[in-house]
């Protein structure tokens, strides 16, 4: 065999095998980005459910004590469990908090939505509830109060939240004024 052949077959083996390398070292370095993708959603969502849906809470139990003692005998009702899983299919992570807010008894507007995105937002938007599970993707009406960043999400963002969706709700459908909505 003529050395240059030699050669030639020598480079071709090695040029395979750095390729095969490398062809590795990019998939760990995917699985690697994967692994971390996963672990900052993780993270944000168990923010979400440690932080933001208590402050929410708070907020609405505070503005529930204060309403209470008003004349139009109106308050807040949790809707969580009536919304399972992102109702916005492109872009919510985990179950969000959703309120409305009732009026003798009665349901007045849509119901409040708060939802943790993909990017690490906190979105909040106004929406029916859905009549069954199956209406995963609600339509959404953007009230005016602004996404931010779930680490910048405050006990006074969730009290400005709460006031936000009182003042919308209020504006679309004076209280008194509403239609009783079938749950």
């Amino acid at each position: 065999m003529s050395r240059s052949l030699e050669k030639l077959l020598d480079a071709a083996l090695d040029t395979r095998q750095e390729r095969r390398r490398q062809h590795q070292a990019e998939q760990t370095s995917a699985r690697q980005a994967i692994n971390v993708a996963h672990a900052k959603v993780e993270w944000e969502q168990t923010l979400f459910h440690s932080k933001v849906r208590p402050l929410v809470e708070q907020a609405v139990a505070q503005a529930n004590r204060h309403l209470a003692k008003r004349p139009e005998h109106c308050g807040f009702r949790d809707l969580s469990g009536h919304f399972t899983g992102p109702q916005h299919v492109h872009a919510a992570t985990c179950n969000p908090i959703a309120y409305e807010l009732c009026a003798g008894g009665a349901t007045v507007g849509e119901a409040l939505l708060v939802e943790l995105t993909h990017d690490g937002w906190i979105e909040a938007s106004l929406c029916h509830s859905p009549d069954s599970i199956e209406e995963a993707e609600a339509p959404r009406t953007d009230f005016g109060w602004h996404p931010m960043r779930i680490g910048k999400f405050t006990a006074a963002s969730a009290t400005n939240l709460v006031v936000s969706y009182v003042a919308a709700i209020t504006r679309r459908s004076p209280l008194g004024q509403h239609e009783p909505r079938s749950a």
